[in-house]
């Protein structure tokens, strides 16, 4: 017999291999698939096409949609927010299978009124998914910007949250949140800045906190603003005690004071130590360069007597400044317009010191880009804020550091209310002194 050597005649093969026939179960819907088999003509090559156009697989950008479902998107702490600082804004996640994607997308949108459309901030970042537990919260930390062009302080903006997955059949979008738009402000006064009594000398002690205040400032002006440069503004104060007239002539020199210290002005200081400074004055600021900083320039008590003692401290410290700062002053105890200049060298010196640069050559630190509508900076508070019961830390000044284009607007005035356009003939001081 010739028959192949792979034919199997007796079919043994097929009938030891092929499965027993099994009875269709009686719970198939044949109604539903008889329609698919009826349009298959047989042996085309076409039957797989028209069965997807049926029942078509997932194209491949739909393969992982719904993978991840994000809800609940919001600010964190909604009573907190402040714009222009930073904010943490969360979600929460269902993973309903593993992602491909691990990130979930957070932006910020705001609107002025409630029939505007939401406007895209920007500002956007980021957070990790995990492909478990299933319930997952995610967060991160973006800047609340405030729109631009600025809106007037006091406006109600609305902003709120929106988180998107690229696996997540939508976005999710927070409840709109209510922020009003204020000055943002970092301000160093009280009790770093402070001022004897009836004094625009501000005070030096043995724990140098004007010079650790300086150093603070100097560090905020050193910090790069994303909104563009700070303006700052000098205010000063004076307590309850005196009449309306001095005290507002007297925090302007305050605020004088520090302005020509931060601005390294010192034809400023020199003119207010020769028209406001006193005996008391470079007494305390010879004291506190002897017990603060070991300077031999020791006045003894500050009673305001120009004394022997007193002269000789002053030319003790004319010495040292020769010294340290080669400034060729005469060294005769006498506290003139050089000798005042040369204090302001030195309180200069002890900031740069503080900052780390070489104290023999002359400071160096950012320009102070000065704010208010003269642009020189300085604003008079008088006894407008003073507690009734003349508190010492109301003789201060602080220094404020504006975000760009948000310094408030601020009105000169006379006597009785905020500004530099006072009268110059008072007659009293804090303390009812002329």
């Amino acid at each position: 017999m010739n028959t192949s050597p792979f034919a199997d005649p007796w079919k043994k093969t097929k009938t030891s291999l092929a499965p027993p026939l099994r009875k269709a179960p009686a719970n198939i819907d044949w109604d539903a698939i008889a329609p698919k088999a009826a349009q298959a003509p047989s042996g085309s090559s076409k039957y797989m096409e028209q069965l997807r156009e049926q029942d078509p697989w997932p194209t491949p950008g739909e393969k992982n949609t719904n993978n991840v479902t994000i809800f609940n998107c919001r600010f964190l702490s909604p009573d907190d927010l402040v714009t222009d600082e930073s904010c943490t804004v969360a979600c929460d996640a269902k993973i309903l299978n593993p992602p491909t994607s691990r990130e979930i997308r957070f932006r910020l949108q705001y609107r002025m009124a409630d029939a505007d459309p939401w406007t895209d901030l920007n500002e956007s970042g980021t957070a990790g998914v995990k492909t478990k537990p299933a319930d997952q919260t995610v967060q991160t930390d973006l800047t609340l910007y405030s729109p631009m062009p600025a809106p007037d302080l006091g406006t109600i903006i609305q902003f709120r949250v929106v988180a998107s997955h690229t696996e997540s059949a939508a976005d999710a979008e927070g409840p709109s949140t209510p922020v009003p738009l204020r000055n943002l402000c970092r301000y160093i006064g009280a009790p770093e800045i402070v001022f004897p009594n009836d004094s625009s000398c501000p005070t030096l002690d043995a724990s140098a906190t004007l010079i650790q205040a300086l150093v603070a400032a100097v560090n905020q002006l050193s910090v790069p603003q994303p909104m563009g440069p700070q303006t700052v503004i000098v205010f000063g104060f004076a307590s309850s005690s005196g009449t309306p007239d001095h005290d507002r002539e007297l925090s302007l020199w305050r605020a004088q004071a520090v302005h020509a210290l931060l601005d390294r002005d010192a034809d400023a200081w020199s003119d207010l130590g020769a028209a406001h400074f006193t005996t008391a004055d470079i007494q305390g600021v010879l004291s506190g360069l002897s017990q603060g900083a070991g300077w031999p320039c020791d006045p003894g008590e500050v009673d305001g007597m120009d004394g022997p003692k007193t002269q000789s401290a002053v030319q003790s410290f004319q010495g040292e400044c020769n010294r340290r700062y080669a400034l060729g002053l005469d060294e005769d105890g006498l506290c003139g317009p050089q000798t005042w200049k040369a204090v302001h060298r030195a309180l200069c010196g002890l900031v740069a010191e503080t900052l780390g640069q070489d104290p023999s050559v002359d400071p160096s630190w950012p320009d102070v880009r000065w704010g208010t509508k003269d642009g020189q900076g300085v604003y008079a508070c008088g006894s407008d804020f003073a507690a009734p019961d003349d508190e010492a830390s109301d003789r201060h000044a602080e220094i404020h550091f504006y975000e760009s284009n948000m310094e408030p607007k601020l009105e000169a005035s006379g006597a009785g209310g905020g500004g530099t356009d006072v009268p110059a003939d008072s007659d009293a001081g804090e303390e009812g002194q002329a």
